[in-house]
């Protein structure tokens, strides 16, 4: 038998398709026990808490990583074979980002108290500092998953998407198990996001490329800017759509108990 590209490139696809669609069944599963296992062992006001606070987590992040990680993702799939390039590219988004998140990260940090004056509720107050810092590091992995995406390691990608609903979940369940007070359950958020950084830095440093940075020969500043015009234009959608998503919950928590939102 001949070589059949066709055949091999169907069979990759078919494969890809599978790994992900795997990854989201994980990821949906995962969710939908999270809520569960919040509302089975803590009721609904713990179940109100997190919810609210992980609407917060969401719309914040879409400013935190300011449209980017798109950037990042058509660079590197444009340059697949020149990991160099694409090293260049991703890490000048990655330093950019980090410095816009850990500014929306310490801005969200300091409007927290007010935030649960807003909501009438001082546990959100808690919850919203507790995913403080794993949104700075949501905000990084979006930009280290769209590397891995861009440089087609697809099955990577699906592997990581189910492992951060895996981790969120097995933080929350050792949180209740360990009797661990309900306000603190959003800091699972912050658990998963810096486990997650972890294994994909230890991921690309292995399989793709080495991650240092070289600040006086790789153009960061002309690469920064070009990442930065990019996700300008495309972040105002990503933050109107994910809002979108989660205006009902902030609107119940605004008039409304914890317990009523959960």
């Amino acid at each position: 038998m001949g070589f059949d590209p066709k055949k091999l490139l169907s069979s990759k696809l078919t494969g890809n398709f599978v790994w992900n669609a795997g990854s989201m069944v994980i990821a949906g599963f995962s969710g939908i026990l999270m809520n569960l296992i919040i509302l089975g062992f803590r009721g609904e006001g713990a179940l109100g808490i997190f919810n609210q606070s992980m609407s917060f987590f969401v719309i914040v992040s879409q400013l935190s990583v300011f449209g980017i990680q798109f950037s990042v993702l058509k660079q590197c799939s444009w340059n697949q074979n020149d990991l160099e390039e694409c090293r260049r590219r991703a890490l000048a988004g990655l330093v950019l980002v980090s410095l816009i998140s850990a500014a929306c990260a310490g801005g969200l940090a300091l409007a927290s108290n007010g935030i649960g004056v807003v909501m009438k509720s001082s546990h959100v107050a808690t919850g919203v500092l507790c995913i403080c810092p794993g949104l700075f590091f949501y905000s990084l992995n979006k930009v280290l998953f769209m590397t891995v995406n861009g440089l087609n390691h697809m099955r990577a990608f699906a592997i990581f998407n189910a492992t951060r609903f895996a981790i969120y979940l097995l933080a929350i369940t050792a949180f209740i198990i360990s009797g661990t007070d309900s306000v603190m359950l959003p800091l699972s958020l912050t658990i998963g996001e810096c486990a997650l950084f972890l294994f994909l830095l230890i991921y690309l440093q292995i399989k793709v490329f080495p991650l240092r940075v070289r600040f006086g020969s790789d153009g960061f500043i002309s690469l920064c800017a070009k990442h930065f015009s990019f996700g300008a234009r495309g972040c105002l959608s990503g933050l109107l759509i994910e809002a979108n998503t989660r205006t009902d919950i902030i609107m119940l928590g605004i008039f409304c108990s914890d317990a009523t939102v959960g």
